[in-house]
């Protein structure tokens, strides 16, 4: 059937294409220029070409290609979108790299909601589901030479072969289901994609059959728009189901996969290495693990946490539209603060080992904030109408009258000034934590005598550094820097300002999650619920400058047309008949509520300070000594009689649901309660901390006649953790000034070959 344009009658073979040649070609264009007639559809267009006839050039950014027509207004644009090269779209290492098209296309008054996202489920008459399990794959010895015991290495000694699969095919319909498939042999891979290929050609035919009907134009048109069945919601899609496909299976099956010619082949990348999600034809490879806890018609849970949260809040969250305004919130993310303040406490009183009357009593407390990021997205959250502060405005605004649930919220960037008579005070929790790459003149004399002794090189990555520093140009919510300000800091200079609207619309989702989690009777339940929370807080964090576009390619000509791109980045060879390709987005659009995230973050701060400079230091001054902070706990060192008589006089600010019920201190009054503090070794004293670096320490305490070490060390294995390292070895690396090595077999995966 063809259709023809009533305006120009020129013909088109479907419906769509005729519908995008009207909206395109014969929309009416409203805005004319007076001096040379030309007819635009858009105001803006309007305005942009008649600056050509005014004589009126542009000047361009560099990373964003943004257009400003004066030059000060680019370099102040360019102070930000220049200061991070993660804003420029490249890695810091790798300056070979184009920058993007920075756009924020987002229309004014435009706002996030759940009718933007597709609908929850998808009919699913047939799936396939198949298991990696054990003795599928033979391990094969690797020869390689003996490395250098006294260094850190890497030694490849086994190689990951595939020998068999099973699988099984499910449907709705139980004449379509069908026996497990069971396969063993050395070409395990190739034969388990033919099976596919025979399983989706059987599945397609059942799909394929369908009773011709007589149809009207309009459900002409709704059927060649349609890309699912308005009835059921079948998409066609058939999913082959494997659990942590994308940390294993899929690098099996990927050597097998550029066989496969003529077939159509795409894939949900989280990088060149790792994908969540590939496509052969119809056939869709996800990871259950990705999803285990969530909905099965999401390829990953934050998806389908962030759309409940939308659904059951009904908030709608406006879009920035100013590109400045973006990078100005991006300017203020910081993350949880982690460091080591100081790095030894052994507790002496009449609850532990060892006890010595004659000296002062002193306890190691070991306190965490209930669910922290929690509490923070309970707080009043900014939602719309965002907009920049004028000069005179600024002049008039005193942050500190303005209410923690004032309906307008601000952003700020501001010089603060560290008064020196508070650096003794604050020295072990600095307010106003900067992102810093510290260098070696940073070092405390210590620090530097142990770099040179150990050889130890320092990091290149920036970190989040407390320190006492003075400020400049510090991007910070409004109710930190009137914290700041309440505990001394001075403030000398405010450059710019965002004021927005803001509610606690989070709040009821939370609740929500927080009462069910109260009442789970199981791990995985508890598990769950926390991680419906935690899942939101990452989608409003959601930085998409980081995604990438990654290409399966399994043909030559293709291959070449894809690196003769513009677009082209890199690629990576995984065997002799697939390559992945990773194309530059050319344009990257801008459409996440961010500054979700930054007042998140920026609040959770909020209520450690306020614990640590409101309660500890009023109740206890130079007798509590913080030992160390990993972003929602603080351990200290408190001088005390009896800790456990102080916390029951302050009983309202702690969760002791947790302590042994014939503990003077239980109750369940506050269990689970939002920002109240626990004892995470719920009313067992501690003996001994030792700390050597942030996620990297070791508490010990004895609990039931038996002694506990409780040990984290980031980079190593759990299990290593757990069974090689020891509390004294970390005294020893401590006073002995020495490094303490051990080994760790991992799983690693290169080009898809796994080893």
């Amino acid at each position: 059937m063809d259709y023809t344009c009533k305006t120009c009658s020129k013909k088109f073979t479907q419906l769509r294409s005729l519908t995008r040649h009207e909206r395109s070609v014969h929309r009416e264009k409203k805005f004319i220029c007076d001096q040379c007639s030309a007819s635009f559809t858009r105001k803006d267009d309007l305005k942009r070409h008649q600056k050509r006839h005014q004589g009126i050039t542009t000047h361009t950014c560099e990373n964003c290609r943004k257009k400003f027509y004066r030059r000060d207004n680019l370099v102040e644009h360019q102070v930000q979108c220049q200061g991070n090269p993660l804003k420029r779209g490249r890695d810091e290492d790798d300056s070979s790299r184009a920058p993007k098209k920075v756009r924020v296309e987002n229309q004014i008054g435009e706002a996030l909601n759940l009718s933007q996202y597709t609908p929850f489920q998808d009919k699913l008459d047939c799936s396939v589901n198949s298991k990696s399990e054990k003795g599928s794959n033979v391990l094969l010895p690797i020869d390689s030479t003996q490395p250098n015991p006294e260094k850190s290495f890497t030694e490849k000694y086994r190689h990951h072969q595939p020998c068999g699969f099973s699988y099984i095919v499910v449907s709705d319909y139980d004449k379509h289901s069908k026996s497990p498939v069971v396969y063993r042999g050395e070409d395990a891979v190739d034969k388990f994609l033919e099976c596919l290929e025979e399983e989706q050609k059987y599945i397609q035919e059942k799909l394929d059959f369908v009773e011709p009907m007589r149809i009207e134009r309009d459900e002409e048109q709704a059927f060649q728009d349609a890309v699912n069945c308005h009835i059921c919601g079948f998409t066609g899609r058939i999913p082959v189901i494997l659990h942590n496909l994308r940390g294993y299976d899929s690098h099996l099956i990927m050597q097998g996969l550029g066989k496969l010619k003529d077939k159509k082949i795409n894939c949900i990348p989280n990088n060149t290495k790792k994908y969540i999600s590939f496509s052969i034809d119809n056939l869709d490879f996800i990871d259950s693990l990705q999803f285990m806890n969530a909905s099965l018609e999401k390829f990953a849970c934050q998806n389908m946490a962030w759309q409940a949260c939308l659904k059951m809040t009904g908030v709608e969250l406006e879009l920035l539209t100013n590109p400045d305004m973006y990078l100005f919130i991006e300017e203020g993310l910081r993350g949880g603060i982690s460091m080591i303040s100081n790095r030894f406490s052994k507790a002496n009183n009449p609850y532990v080992p060892d006890y010595d009357p004659k000296q002062e009593n002193s306890y190691v407390m070991y306190f965490d904030a209930n669910n922290l990021y929690g509490w923070a997205m309970s707080q009043p959250l900014p939602t719309g109408e965002f907009d920049w502060l004028t000069d005179q405005e600024i002049a008039e605004l005193d942050i500190t009258d303005v209410a923690d649930d004032n309906e307008q919220g601000y952003v700020l960037e501001v010089d603060l000034h560290y008064p020196s008579e508070l650096h003794d005070l604050h020295n072990d929790y600095p307010l106003a934590p900067e992102r810093m790459k510290v260098s070696s003149e940073m070092l405390s004399p210590y620090c530097q005598e142990l770099s040179e002794c150990l050889n130890l090189r320092g990091g290149a990555v920036p970190k989040l550094v407390p320190n006492l520093r003075d400020k400049t140009n510090y991007v910070v919510h409004y109710r930190n820097l009137k914290q700041y300000l309440a505990l001394g800091m001075k403030l000398t200079k405010i450059h710019r300002v965002i004021v927005f609207q803001q509610s606690p619309w989070l709040k009821s989702y939370i609740d929500f999650n927080t009462e069910k989690r109260k009442h789970a009777e199981n791990d995985f339940e508890k598990d769950f619920y926390k991680l419906m929370n935690n899942s939101v807080f990452g989608k409003t964090m959601e930085n998409l400058r980081k995604r990438v576009n990654v290409k399966l390619v399994n043909d030559k000509a293709k291959l070449s047309k894809l690196i003769a791109s513009p677009s082209f980045d890199s690629f990576r060879i995984f065997s002799e008949d697939l390559a992945a390709v990773n194309m530059k987005k050319r344009k990257l659009y801008l459409n996440r509520p961010i500054y979700v995230g930054f007042a998140i973050l920026d609040l959770s701060k909020v209520l450690m300070y306020q614990f640590h400079y409101e309660y500890m230091k009023p109740k206890y001054g130079c007798d509590a000594k913080l030992l160390f902070t990993d972003t929602d706990s603080l351990c200290y060192e408190i001088k005390t009689n009896d800790i456990y008589h102080d916390m029951l006089e302050d009983k309202e600010l702690f969760d002791t649901s947790e302590y042994a019920q014939n503990h003077p201190l239980y109750s369940l009054t506050n269990k689970k309660v939002l920002g109240k503090m626990k004892d995470e070794t719920h009313g067992v004293p501690i003996q001994e901390f030792v700390g050597l670096r942030p996620k990297m320490y070791s508490i010990l305490y004895t609990e039931n006649d038996k002694q506990v070490e409780k040990k984290t060390a980031k980079g190593i294995k759990k299990s290593v953790t757990k069974r090689k390292l020891r509390h004294a070895g970390y005294r020893e690396c401590l006073f002995e000034k020495r490094q303490t090595m051990t080994s760790m077999n991992q799983i690693r995966i290169l080009d898809k070959v796994i080893d």
